[in-house]
């Protein structure tokens, strides 16, 4: 049996939206699941719904003897247990403790920088320490493997990709007939996914009678005062929906901005594109030139001169057969190398060769 750990609470981010597909695309019924995760997280409520063997993790932050205390208690339902794979970097530290006390190998995955700005310096370390004593180290992208080793892992480093389910899988992608072109955004919950660069483009192009922008996730503090500015100046024109589900999302536009000014690991929101068949204009900091092909199915640019981004989307602008063809390439791109059966086949092939 396969133990995964993932110690985010709520809903998370990319990294469990992953390992939610993961898990309801597991088809190995031999290869056991037991899943550690909050008792309000997003990953427990679905182990629940699917029927996988679940443990509630009960963490205290900062209270290491009573969270030791509770691990100590967890080893007789563990039992069973082959291998710990610990799914994000906060879960690093339980699943280093639980695999040295039940005397059995330490998976982990890494979806960000290794020395990324989230975490203090001292939880940097922590992370490198528990990746150099694990057995594998699965990065997300080939991105994050180079700047791993460059941050001094000197492990087993392998790359297995993100993959989502090809739920439009046999369908006809909608086409809009509306009369103005939807770009959308979703980083508004975070200064480093580049909310200053779109303002600026949303300025600049506010001219373009078939023009609308649609921006997603919760303000940021720093975008409160700026975001209500462009709605007022371009009322009918600029749209602030919050949070809302992936198909609410990318069947509500045509053409997807992803500004990150950081480096941005393997982005999840440049595959729910893909799958969609949807056009992205894209950040290059990161993984995403492996997932978008450069003038094939977007465009990739450097933050750093987002002009050129600006000529990028007054081309797609212009262009409905280009955003057609970019759409349907992103969308044979995606079934071909992107899906959540890749992702679960390649975690299965490397869970087993520890057998």
């Amino acid at each position: 049996m396969i133990c995964i750990i993932s110690r985010t609470e709520g809903q998370g981010h990319g990294a469990e939206i992953v390992l939610e597909e993961l898990l309801r695309a597991w088809t190995y019924p031999k290869t056991k699941l037991l899943i550690v995760s909050p008792p309000n997280s997003r990953i427990l409520k679905v182990a629940e719904e699917l029927g996988y063997e679940n443990i509630p993790l009960i963490i205290k932050k900062e209270k290491i003897l009573i969270n030791i205390i509770y691990i100590l208690k967890l080893k007789p339902y563990l039992k069973k247990i082959k291998l710990i794979h610990a799914w994000q970097a906060k879960s690093y530290e339980i699943g280093y403790f639980l695999s040295k006390l039940l005397n059995v190998p330490l998976y982990v995955t890494l979806h960000d920088h290794p020395l990324s700005n989230i975490y203090v310096w001292k939880k940097q370390k922590i992370i490198r320490f528990v990746a150099n004593r694990s057995q594998k180290v699965v990065c997300v992208s080939n991105a994050v493997k180079v700047e791993c080793q460059n941050a001094g892992y000197r492990n087993n480093l392998i790359v297995i990709n993100n993959g989502l389910k090809n739920s439009l899988k046999n369908s006809i992608i909608k086409k809009n007939n509306y009369t103005r072109i939807r770009i959308g955004f979703l980083g508004m919950y975070a200064v480093w996914k580049g909310f200053d660069i779109v303002a600026n483009y949303i300025e600049d192009l506010s001219t373009a009678e078939n023009l609308e922008w649609h921006l997603y996730g919760t303000i940021h503090k720093n975008y409160l005062d700026v975001s209500e500015m462009l709605k007022n100046k371009y009322f009918g024109k600029v749209f602030f929906h919050g949070d809302k589900h992936s198909s609410q999302i990318f069947s509500n536009i045509d053409l997807l901005l992803h500004c990150s000014v950081s480096f941005d690991s393997y982005p999840t929101v440049l595959l729910e594109a893909a799958r969609a068949g949807i056009p992205v204009i894209a950040s290059n900091l990161g993984g995403a030139s492996e997932i978008v092909l450069h003038n094939i199915t977007g465009y990739l640019f450097n933050p750093k001169n987002p002009e050129i981004a600006k000529e990028y989307i007054k081309k797609l602008l212009e262009s409905a057969k280009l955003r057609d063809e970019m759409g349907t390439n992103a969308k044979k791109h995606f079934e071909s190398d992107l899906t959540v059966e890749m992702m679960v086949r390649k975690y299965h092939e490397l869970w087993v060769s520890n057998d």
